[in-house]
């Protein structure tokens, strides 16, 4: 709590092993919307991250014993099987070549890339930036400026 007021944070990542209470315990005593992550690898994945009540919902690639950051992708179509209205972000994998099949199959909130625009490991590439970036755009889904840009809390915590 106290990190999350002394550096300003407005929104938490959840990239673990954390229950939903846990998650909900985090949005009650911070104030922040709450990010959390899921490691996709079948359908039960799906339906696991179904049970915590954050904002968002982010879909990320399974590899044994690494949290996130591995380059690499999941069955899109696994997404297919989601009930759930909290909104999505589509992670795992994604790069200007790839992401706007995956934007178009799995019809994302937002998307969450840093492998796939880097020319090394922490390395961010500005080109590969710039082309992720007008890939995304070229989908046509620019949010609108007259909505907000973050839902509020209440509504993507609904079942």
């Amino acid at each position: 709590v106290g990190t999350a007021e002394g550096i300003g944070l407005t929104m938490v990542q959840l990239h673990g092993d954390e229950g939903p209470s846990f998650c909900s315990e985090v949005a009650r005593r911070t104030g922040v919307k709450v990010v959390k992550a899921a490691r996709v690898r079948d359908g039960g994945d799906i339906r696991a991250i179904e049970s915590f009540r954050t904002d968002f919902h982010l879909l990320d690639a399974h590899v044994e014993g690494t949290y996130g950051g591995t380059g690499t992708t999941f069955d899109h179509a696994l997404v297919d099987t989601r009930r759930s209205r909290v909104p999505l972000l589509l992670s795992g994998g994604l790069t200007a070549e790839n992401v706007v099949g995956a934007i178009e199959a799995v019809a994302p909130w937002g998307v969450d890339v840093a492998s796939g625009v880097e020319s090394a490991p922490g390395v961010k590439d500005h080109a590969k930036v710039e082309a992720f970036t007008a890939a995304v755009r070229s989908t046509g889904d620019e949010p609108d400026p007259e909505s907000p840009d973050v839902p509020a809390p209440e509504e993507a915590r609904t079942p």
